[in-house]
Formats: C-alpha cells, sequence, structure tokens
C-alpha cells in the first residue's frame, strides 16, 4: 500500500508515493493506520513510511499526525538481514529505532478467542506463551503426536496422498503443505511435487543482459546467478503448479505472498486462481514485469534485469 522501495538496510529512502495522485489523497483520508507483524519489519522501512506521510499531509508530527497502530510479539522473528547476525537484527528492529520511545505500549493479556471451559486448548495456548519466554524446559513430542516419516520421500507421499486426482483441486492444495528452516530442503521437496504433476512443462527465461552494457560477464554465468528477490533464470511451470507471487501486483488481491494455482500458461501471462482469503477461487492474469534484482554478484553499483 505504501509502496515502500526494495532499499539496501543501511539507507533510508522515501516511499514511491507522490503527491495529487489518488492513493496520496487516500492516505490524506486516512483516520487509522494499522501494521501487523512490525517486529519482523526493518525499522528503515517504517522511517520510510514516517518520511513520506509527514510530506503528503504538509505535517511535521510522527506519521504525518496519523493514528498509528503497531501490533506485534518479540517472541517472533525479527527483521532478516542477509549474512548478519544477531547483532544486525536487533540494529534494525523496531526497538532501534527513534520512533520507540515515542510509541505507548500495550500488551494482550487475555485470549478472548479461547472458551472458558476448554481446557485443553487453554492448557496449548499457556504452554506456546512458556515456550516463547523460555520457560518450559525440554520439550517432548508423544508417540500419538502426527504421522511419522522416515524419509522426504515418505513425507511428500502422505501429505500430498492421492495427488494425481487432486492436482487441479484448490480445496486440496488449501489444507496441505510442508514447512522446512532452509531453502535448500523446500527446493528438495518442491522438486519432488513438481514431478508428480503429469502434466505439460513451459518454461520461461528471463532477460540475459545486465543493465550496464559495459559489464564483461558471460551469458552462462550471469544465468547461473540466483537472487531471493527475483524468479530463477529458467522458471519452470505446469498447470496445476502452486506459485508464490513476489510483488503487489493489483492490492489487495493480488499481493506479494498471494498464493495461485496456475490453470493456463500463455507466451507473456500466466493464468491462475487464488488459493485461499477473501478472493479464493478468482481468476487473475500475471504478466511477464521487468524485475530488478540489486543483490546478485555483478560489480557494485550494477544490477540485472529478469
Amino acid at each position: 500500500m505504501f509502496k515502500i522501495p526494495l532499499m539496501e538496510f543501511d539507507e533510508t529512502k522515501a516511499c514511491s508515493v507522490k503527491k495529487n495522485t489518488e492513493l496520496a489523497k487516500l492516505l490524506q483520508q486516512t483516520e487509522l493506520i494499522v501494521w501487523d507483524e512490525v517486529v519482523m519489519a526493518n525499522k528503515n522501512m517504517l522511517t520510510a513510511v514516517d518520511i513520506t506521510l509527514r510530506d503528503i499531509m504538509d505535517n511535521d508530527e510522527f506519521m504525518g499526525g496519523k493514528v498509528f497502530v503497531c501490533a506485534g510479539d518479540f517472541r517472533q522473528i525479527l527483521p532478516v538481514i542477509r549474512n548478519g547476525g544477531k547483532e544486525q537484527e536487533l540494529a534494525h528492529c523496531i526497538k532501534s529505532s527513534y520512533m520507540w520511545e515515542g510509541l505507548a505500549k500495550m500488551q494482550l493479556t487475555e485470549n478472548v478467542r479461547l472458551k472458558k471451559d476448554d481446557v485443553k486448548n487453554s492448557k496449548f495456548a499457556k504452554q506456546l506463551l512458556t515456550i516463547g519466554s523460555r520457560e518450559s524446559g525440554e520439550i517432548y513430542f508423544g508417540r500419538g503426536f502426527g504421522v511419522r516419516a522416515t524419509s522426504r520421500e515418505e513425507l511428500v507421499y502422505k501429505v500430498y496422498d492421492d495427488f494425481g486426482a487432486n492436482h487441479l483441486n484448490l480445496s486440496y492444495f488449501e489444507k496441505r503443505s510442508i514447512v522446512s528452516p532452509t531453502n535448500d530442503d523446500v527446493d528438495s521437496v518442491n522438486k519432488m511435487i513438481y514431478d508428480l504433476n503429469q502434466e505439460k512443462e513451459v518454461v520461461y527465461y528471463s532477460a540475459d543482459t545486465p543493465l550496464d552494457q559495459e559489464t564483461d560477464i558471460q551469458v552462462s554465468v550471469f544465468n547461473s546467478m540466483t537472487s531471493p528477490s527475483v524468479p530463477l533464470h529458467d522458471l519452470r511451470l505446469k498447470i496445476g503448479c502452486i506459485v508464490m507471487v513476489m510483488r503487489n501486483i493489483c492490492p489487495p488481491m493480488i499481493c506479494n505472498g498471494t498464493r495461485v494455482m496456475v490453470t493456463n500458461l500463455k507466451k507473456h501471462i500466466v493464468v491462475g486462481k487464488i488459493l485461499g482469503g477473501a478472493y479464493r477461487g478468482e481468476q487473475v492474469l500475471i504478466p511477464r514485469i521487468a524485475l530488478e534484482s540489486q543483490d546478485t554478484p555483478c560489480p557494485s553499483g550494477e544490477s540485472s534485469s529478469r
């Protein structure tokens, strides 16, 4: 919504919202802003929004004078800093921002979603809090906890049982997922599930030239570069694949993080249906768009067009 720039974490920039635009007028009329999971946000993102709202509102008060509510839990993950450690994460979280001291802190003390007579869920909720505050000690899983798998292959077949008959079923994929702590494991499991799909494969290739034409990089080397901010050079898709959108294309329907099941593959457009949420089942068109990566191993100051 705020068009926060993809910034280097040691830089502070204003958002890409200009005065006299429809978005600027909407922000001027806004009375309340709620930022959920703010603990995970880099403090420079908040600073960018603060700078932008002060400019749009012609008001030098915090967030341009808007009522600004943050929500989050410090038991959860802090901002992810590439190649950074604990010190860098702490240095970029909201507690290290100039705005932290000016915020009024309020703490939730009661879980109203749990019924008083729901002893089982109440006990589980309290256990989660003790884990988050490191008061629980060692955690044990009983023999009856879940279904065990001895290999990745077995895990995939148990989670995605009867895949062939359901590979185009939205509800089937909404109820299934495999969580992994590392990207390497994610790639491995994704490949196994992808190979189960017997639909025809379509390959989309990215641009393979640097924006700086004077850069002397062989095409094969350039195509092998990977970045978490852009798709792979050869993006392989099949009908029935589940993909995740990486940019806010048409908020609030198609945003960064929206999951889509592919239903058709055209030359310049991927057609799909949204999984879950308020727009579940809505057909969407995802066009080929220009993306730039500033974190590929090119010489400093250069970026690759994908």
